[in-house]
This record gives structure tokens, C-alpha cells and sequence, in this order.
């Protein structure tokens, strides 16, 4: 019924984005150069620093998709998929994050609904296949806001707060995972 057209429906979106990954080269300016510092990074085996061209250190954005990037061109070879694969990958992530409040906080049958959305939103759908950090930011910040969603839920619910201490760790990990930058 609806259920399993919502699920087909994410099935199709996230299926499209894999196929599209493949078929598009590199765009923009952004996707080559997050590409090649990853390239420059396994290359070089300097997984602490990560570099534009050789010699000359990037500092612009965290090193976290630069190593998700890395190692999957260790795994799969330097090619534009495998660039673009840990963009999935995390964006997949963070959709089980979604999906798992969904559960959470609106009746069973509505719970895949905010995943079609988000999965068809354009910027989404773009982020999810494209060799940029911005899905790592949002799957940071969306592991931190949802384990203050899923405290508070419990908390309003009367549940023990014994959790409490562990959703503040995952909170804290979460801004750390979008924000942290090599120095």
C-alpha cells in the first residue's frame, strides 16, 4: 500500500542518484579539487595534512571527507565513483538518523514520509553523489540534533535519564564530526 510506495518511492530517488553518479563527470570547481587532495592524500600516504597541490596545504574544510575520499579511492581505485561513493554513504547515514526520530516522535505509517522528502530535495539530491563535505556537515549536525530530539522525547516520555549522558556524548560528537578542521 502507502508504505511501500514511500519506500519505492526513496528506493527510486536514491537508485537515480547512484546511476547519475556514474554517468557525470566531475563538475564545478569543488568536486576535482576535494577529488585531488583525497588523490594527493593516498599518493602520499600524509593522511594528517591535507594538500591542493603538492606543497601546499588545504585548511578550508574539515579533513573528514578528504579521508572518506581517500579510502575509498584505496578500495576502489581513483576514479569519479569512487570520489563520490563516501558522499552516499554518509548521506544513506544520515537518512537511518531520520528515519530512526521518524520512528520515534510519528505514527509507523508516516515514518518513511520525511525521508522522501529529504531524499527529493534538489540540494540533497545533488550532495548525495557529489564530492563535497557538505553531506558530512549535515550528517554531524543531524547526529547531534537528533540525539537532543530523541533525549528530549524520552525525558518527556518519563523514561529514565540514564541516557542523558550518552545522547550528550553523541551530541558532542556529532558538532565535532561537522566541524572539526586539522590545524
Amino acid at each position: 500500500g502507502r508504505i511501500n510506495l514511500l519506500w519505492s518511492g526513496i528506493l527510486l530517488i536514491v537508485g537515480a542518484r547512484l546511476v547519475a553518479m556514474t554517468w557525470v563527470p566531475l563538475m564545478d570547481t569543488s568536486e576535482p579539487r576535494y577529488a585531488e587532495i583525497a588523490r594527493i592524500m593516498l599518493e602520499t600516504g600524509d593522511w594528517i595534512t591535507p594538500y591542493f597541490n603538492y606543497g601546499e596545504p588545504f585548511w578550508g574544510k574539515p579533513p573528514l571527507a578528504f579521508w572518506a575520499t581517500a579510502l575509498s579511492f584505496k578500495l576502489l581505485g581513483v576514479t569519479e565513483f569512487a570520489a563520490r561513493l563516501p558522499s552516499l554513504l554518509v548521506t544513506l547515514a544520515l537518512m537511518a538518523l531520520l528515519y530512526g526520530l521518524a520512528k520515534r516522535l510519528l505514527p509507523p505509517r508516516a515514518a518513511p514520509l520525511p525521508l522522501l522528502i529529504y531524499a527529493g530535495m534538489a540540494l540533497s539530491f545533488i550532495a548525495a553523489g557529489a564530492v563535497l563535505t557538505d553531506p558530512f556537515l549535515a550528517f554531524g549536525m543531524t547526529l547531534s540534533m537528533s540525539s537532543g530530539a530523541s533525549s528530549a522525547v524520552r525525558s518527556a516520555a518519563g523514561e529514565p535519564s540514564a541516557n542523558d549522558m550518552s545522547s550528550a556524548i553523541v551530541s558532542i560528537i556529532g558538532d565535532a564530526w561537522s566541524t572539526t578542521r586539522s590545524m
